[in-house]
């Protein structure tokens, strides 16, 4: 079990358009309750009843989540999104990016 608070803030940009454009920023801190990690038994497809176990590292309880995201609407129909998402500990880091391209009509 995992729980994340945060901050989120966004600001209007004003770019050569009538349209809007925002920037947001996140900042947050992520507990992880499950310290041990996970450990998986499946029974594999096989004729034989054959078993296999994956046993996963321990996580890391606490992560600092980070993110950035802008949103363009160079048309009333068209809204463009680029969002930067990071997760920091002392073990390891993740980090995703995210490009999205909505049309209405």
């Amino acid at each position: 079990m995992r729980s994340t608070l945060g901050i989120r803030s966004s600001f209007p940009l004003e770019i050569e358009s009538e349209t809007p454009n925002t920037l947001e920023l996140r900042a947050g801190w992520s507990h992880e309750f499950e310290s041990e990690g996970s450990r998986v038994a499946r029974l594999a497809g096989d004729m034989n009843n054959s078993r296999f176990v994956i046993n996963s590292r321990a996580l890391p309880r606490d992560s600092a989540v980070l993110g950035v995201s802008l949103i363009l609407t160079p048309k009333d129909n068209i809204t463009l999104l680029t969002e930067i998402n990071g997760e920091f500990n002392r073990e390891q880091y993740d980090v995703s990016v995210v490009v999205g391209l909505r049309y209405e009509w």
